[in-house]
């Protein structure tokens, strides 16, 4: 399992819906579906920091002609539910954690929480919504 990958919703079984979004082109070649991210100042999709809360997902990437901007799709539902690895111990339903570059759940980091566990799975992994 790589990032975060979409398992529903909170609220209904209809699937989140992802919305098209211009995507940094530095980021770009690396963008991969799972990835946390934020929006720069002029709308851009980029990579979430480690540090901080993502805004949203990217569900997608758009495969583009070569002098288009590169767009991605991503979730920005704060109710969709994502499985995540867990790294750093053992984590309780109902915690903050922090992500880790590779967006696990870091147990042992909750200072700049992005993510909440919702549920633990027997496999070891955890169901999650963005903060």
């Amino acid at each position: 399992m790589a990032g975060l990958e979409y398992r529903g919703a909170l609220t209904n079984t209809i699937p989140t819906p992802a919305k098209d979004f211009l995507c940094d082109t530095a980021y770009w070649p690396d963008a991969k579906p799972g990835d946390p991210v934020i929006f720069d100042a002029s709308g851009k999709a980029i990579k979430a920091p480690i540090t901080g809360k993502a805004q949203g997902v990217l569900a997608a990437k758009e495969y583009i002609m070569e002098k288009e901007p590169p767009v991605v799709k991503v979730r920005l539902d704060k109710a969709a539910l994502y499985e995540a690895e867990v790294t750093g111990g053992t984590p309780v339903v109902g915690g903050e954690y922090e992500l880790t570059a590779d967006a696990k759940v870091n147990v042992a980091a909750n200072t700049n929480a992005a993510v909440k566990v919702q549920q633990i799975l027997p496999e070891g992994t955890v169901i999650v919504t963005l903060l």
